[in-house]
């Protein structure tokens, strides 16, 4: 049995699409469920908070960085077909598992075209666009709970709702694998259908600079996208250091070099209260803050 290697005062900037964050006082990187059991079992020990990371594309760290254990799922990325079917670790990139499944002929996923992230990330927000979510393809999610057991959830105990899953309740469980039904399709339809999607994430400009994508959910009850209510209240564009409303998507915020998270928060800041004070509105943030 392999001892998990911990580092320290290790920093986390680098794993966020943000590109912002001080360092970890812990750091690891499982590469398999017995590594990620002795990862947890070593914040137990040490009586410290622990905070598993995806793919870092929901997420905003502290310039002071994370007082605990970061485990990092970038290792834990592998896949195996049955059938229609894929079970794959927490850790593949969302580009990852697409690729796999499309030189299968396997449809389901084609709304998660140009999705940044990981898949355990995206199972734990439940991330949804165009038309589709991950609550429509999970077939099952292998955790780690907090007797370090590993527990299958399925149906109704994932409890998908709209950007949220029972994970964001359960916090003690740790997401390694999951299930992904999908179905025979038409290979030129599904990739097609995936390139649209990923081509217009490029066109609307999400990955010119750093950031983490959309910063607030939209609220459906209310029919308007919250990018359409930044602009309209004149926020696009707006700066405090190097962190910037974007140009082209008023619910992007973007580095435009070296931004300090403590910019990003004061700007996420600025905008909840100019829009509760202009349109009535609060605002219900996606993106996770970690270390503040």
């Amino acid at each position: 049995m392999n001892k998990i290697k911990i580092r320290k005062n290790y920093h986390l900037g680098k794993f966020t699409t943000f590109k912002i964050g001080g360092p970890a006082e812990y750091f690891c990187m499982p590469v398999n469920l017995d590594e990620i059991i002795q990862a947890l079992n070593f914040a137990r020990q040490k009586g410290i908070d622990r905070f598993i990371m995806g793919g870092g594309a929901n997420l905003l760290i502290a310039d002071s960085g994370y007082r605990g254990l970061i485990i990092s799922v970038k290792k834990l990325d592998k896949a195996v077909f049955r059938g229609c079917n894929i079970d794959a670790e927490a850790g593949i990139s969302i580009d990852n598992i697409n690729k796999k499944i499309m030189k299968k002929s396997l449809t389901g996923m084609e709304f998660s075209g140009g999705l940044p992230g990981s898949l355990g990330g995206a199972i734990y927000m439940n991330a949804k666009a165009y038309g589709g979510d991950f609550a429509g393809v999970v077939e099952y999610v292998d955790a780690v709970n907090e007797n370090l057991e590993c527990e299958r959830l399925t149906g109704d105990q994932l409890e998908f709702s709209y950007k949220a899953s029972v994970f964001m309740k359960r916090k003690e469980l740790f997401i390694y694998k999951a299930g992904l039904a999908l179905n025979k399709g038409n290979k030129k339809e599904i990739k097609n259908k995936y390139k649209n999607n990923a081509d217009d994430r490029k066109n609307k400009g999400q990955f010119h600079y750093p950031s983490a994508g959309c910063i607030f959910k939209n609220n459906y009850d209310i029919g308007i996208p919250t990018g359409k209510i930044i602009e309209e209240l004149g926020l696009k564009g707006t700066r405090i250091g190097n962190a910037e409303v974007y140009e082209k998507h008023g619910n992007f915020i973007i580095n435009k070099g070296d931004a300090k998270a403590s910019d990003v928060l004061q700007l996420i800041e600025k905008i909840e209260k100019s829009v509760y004070e202009k349109k009535g509105i609060k605002l219900d943030r996606e993106v996770r803050l970690l270390g503040f």
